[in-house]
């Protein structure tokens, strides 16, 4: 199945998780600071875009207010293996 676009996966941070321990988290998973805007950080880590794995495809985090969304940061992706999702939660759990 073909995707145009992002498949994307939003969460709410807890109450737990700090900002300055979730940013340590995603610079120890190979993120980095690109954009940095009032109520919005956005991490980017590199990766393939020849992959059949989702977690090794380039990958975005924007971070607003108490919510992080992830996405595939590329145009398009082959499938969806929900990788994002898991992904995201690994790095909460972490956070905590």
């Amino acid at each position: 199945m073909w995707m145009w676009g992002w498949k994307s996966a939003r969460r709410e941070l807890p109450a737990s998780v700090t900002g300055t321990k979730f940013q340590s988290v995603l610079d120890s998973e190979g993120f980095r600071l690109d954009t940095s805007k009032e109520n919005c950080l956005l991490f980017r880590r590199s990766g393939s875009i020849w992959t059949f794995h989702g977690e090794r495809a380039p990958i975005a985090i924007e971070v607003r207010g108490n919510q992080a969304e992830i996405r595939y940061d590329t145009r398009w992706m082959i499938g969806d293996t929900r990788d994002l999702a898991k992904l995201l939660e690994r790095l909460l759990e972490q956070s905590t």
